[in-house]
């Protein structure tokens, strides 16, 4: 068997890929990839060699295409090219990470370019692979990118459930505030009608102390207290006065 520390891929022809010193393909796949360059060579290389590796791969010539097969398929990360015709690595990129924020990107560069994929990196993607390039190398770039977006699912999910859960503590304390602004409103009506009450009672003894005075002439101490003052302190409403019925 061929060490894996030999290139696979180059930025000529032809190209010859040599597998991993390993090869599980009676496991489990581990993620879904997608392969995105423009030459056939290095796409089916990369293929071959990563779903000896257990990832399941599909494969794209262009941005277009791996924009439409993103759209039909769930992918776990991107192997993408730089320099292609019409829609160029970078060009897919940004729209990528418009679309598909949680998919990995790994550029895959000549020499030359890897200053923009650095540059790139700091605004997402995850490493970049310069051609030519061994299988360990490749598989080791796409476990760590993995890796990484796994780390960062969860950090995503946890804020998003500690979110969740500050949102229903809000809801459950308005809901609280709601039922404790009702029921003081009760007591507040309560409160009124307890007051007219009082009112409408003081306000007939008024009227029937001064219909007992005009039509019998009987001098208001003859009266019985409780007629002139029906609330003594014990009894009466704060804020009303029981005076103005014994001054009548």
């Amino acid at each position: 068997m061929i060490p894996s520390d030999k290139p696979i891929a180059d930025s000529s022809s032809p190209y010859t890929v040599f597998p991993p010193v390993t090869t599980r393909k009676s496991q489990p796949v581990k993620a879904q990839l997608l392969i995105v360059d423009d030459e056939a060579g290095i796409r089916d290389m990369f293929k071959e060699t990563l779903e000896e590796c257990g990832y399941a791969c599909l494969t794209a010539s262009s941005g277009e295409v791996a924009l439409e097969t993103m759209s039909k398929n769930a992918v776990d990360l991107l192997l993408l090219d730089i320099l292609m015709p019409k829609m160029s690595g970078l060009a897919c990129f940004e729209r990528l990470k418009e679309r598909y924020p949680d998919v990995a990107v790994v550029f895959v560069t000549a020499m030359d370019d890897v200053p923009l994929a650095v540059r790139n990196m700091q605004e997402g993607a995850f490493d970049y692979l310069v051609k030519p390039m061994t299988a360990k190398r490749l598989e080791q770039a796409v476990e760590e990118a993995l890796v990484r977006r796994n780390t960062q699912l969860a950090e995503k999910r946890q804020r998003e459930l500690l979110e969740k859960e500050l949102i229903q503590q809000l809801d459950q304390r308005g809901r609280e505030l709601t039922s404790l602004n009702l029921l003081f409103q009760q007591h507040l009506k309560q409160h009124f009608a307890v007051v007219e009450a009082y009112r409408d009672i003081r306000d007939r003894l008024g009227e029937l102390v001064q219909h007992v005075d005009t039509r019998y002439e009987l001098p208001k101490s003859q009266l019985p207290t409780e007629l002139l003052n029906p609330f003594n302190a014990e009894g009466d409403d704060p804020g009303v006065s029981s005076s103005d019925l014994s001054t009548r």
